[in-house]
C-alpha cells in the first residue's frame, strides 16, 4: 500500500522546529539558561540568554530567536524579535538558525511568505552540513516549491541526511520508495525505511524527546514501520502535546474528533485545536489542510 508522500514534513516540520535545548550543555550562562527553561522558568532562561546574544554569541541569538518565535509564559511571541536574532545569527554561519528563518519564510512566519527565500536559507544550512537544512531542501524539490520539482535531488537530499542518522529522512525515503518518486517503487526499501526510522525515533522518544514522540504516534496512526496501533498513536501523540509540540497538538484534536484510540471527545477535540491554534501551528489554522496523513 502506498503510503502518503511527505507527511513527516507536517509532523516535524511544518509546525516549524522545536526549542533544542533538553540534554545540551554548553558555557555558563547558556548552561543555567537551559536549567531555567527545564524547570518551566523561561522569563529566568532569557535573562541569561539575552545579554550573551547582546555580545554576539550566535547559540545565545538563536536561543533568544526561538524564544520570541515560540512564545512562552511571561514571554509574548514576537515574529519580528525571533527574525532580528536569528538573522544575526545566521549571518554568523549558525545552520539551525538559517533552517529556522527557512521555515518562517516558507510558511510567513512574521515575514511575507516567499519559499524562494525559504529555499535560500535551507540550501545555506545544508551547505554547511545540516541534516535538517537538507531535509526541508529536499522537501522543496520533491513539491517544487521555490525550486523546480526534483525527485532526485529531493532522494539525495534524503539519503544523505538518513545517513547522518535523521529519522526524518529515513521516514521521507520510505514515502519516497513507497511512491516511486525519485527511485524504482520498492515497498521492502520503503518498509525498511519506515523501520529505521521508527528505530531512531523511539529512542529518542523513551528519553522524553517531543518531536520524536509526535513522530512515533504518527508512525503507530499509519502503520509506517511498524503495525497500525490507534491506541499506542494515542498515547505517544498526547505525551508530544503535552509537551508543547504543535503537530501533536493538532493531531490530538483529530484523535479526540474523530474517536481515534480514545473515546470520542468533540469538546476536548476543540480544546486541543485552540492549543494548537494558539501556539501558530499552520495546519490548525486552516480548517481545509490535510491531517499530516492520518486516515480518514
Amino acid at each position: 500500500m502506498r503510503k502518503p508522500i511527505l507527511t513527516i514534513l507536517g509532523l516535524v516540520g511544518l509546525c516549524v522546529l522545536a526549542f533544542p535545548i533538553l540534554h545540551e550543555w554548553s558555557t555558563a550562562p547558556l548552561d543555567r539558561g537551559f536549567h531555567a527553561y527545564n524547570a518551566g522558568n523561561y522569563v529566568r532562561a532569557l535573562d541569561f540568554w539575552l545579554p550573551l546574544a547582546v555580545t554576539g554569541d550566535a547559540r545565545a541569538q538563536e536561543l533568544v530567536g526561538l524564544m520570541y518565535r515560540d512564545g512562552r509564559p511571561g514571554i509574548p511571541r514576537d515574529y519580528s524579535q525571533a527574525i532580528s536574532w536569528l538573522l544575526k545569527s545566521a549571518a554568523q554561519g549558525n545552520a539551525r538558525s538559517q533552517v529556522s528563518l527557512g521555515a518562517m519564510y516558507e510558511h510567513g512566519q512574521g515575514v511575507p511568505q516567499d519559499v524562494g527565500k525559504a529555499v535560500e536559507w535551507y540550501r545555506k544550512a545544508a551547505d554547511r552540513g545540516d541534516p535538517d537544512g537538507g531535509i526541508f531542501l529536499g522537501i522543496m524539490y520533491a513539491k517544487g516549491q521555490g525550486v523546480g520539482r526534483n525527485d532526485g535531488q529531493a532522494v539525495q537530499r534524503f539519503q544523505k541526511a538518513a545517513g547522518q542518522g535523521s529519522p526524518k529522512a529515513y521516514s521521507l525515503l520510505g514515502d519516497m520508495y513507497s511512491n516511486g518518486r525519485g527511485v524504482q517503487r520498492d515497498e521492502q526499501k520503503a518498509d525498511d525505511s519506515y523501520r529505521k526510522s521508527v528505530e531512531l525515533y523511539m529512542k529518542l522518544a523513551e528519553q522524553g524527546d517531543a518531536d520524536a514522540q509526535a513522530a512515533l504516534g504518527f508512525a503507530y496512526a499509519n502503520g509506517n514501520g511498524l503495525p497500525r496501533d490507534d491506541k499506542q498513536a494515542f498515547e505517544w501523540t498526547s505525551k508530544a502535546a503535552e509537551r508543547g509540540n504543535q503537530a501533536a497538538q493538532f493531531n490530538l484534536s483529530i484523535f479526540y474528533g474523530k474517536g481515534l484510540g480514545v473515546p470520542q471527545d468533540t469538546e476536548k477535540a476543540a480544546e486541543w485545536h485552540r492549543k494548537a491554534c494558539e501556539a501558530g501551528c499552520p495546519f490548525a489554522s486552516d480548517p481545509l489542510s490535510p491531517v499530516m496523513g492520518l486516515r480518514e
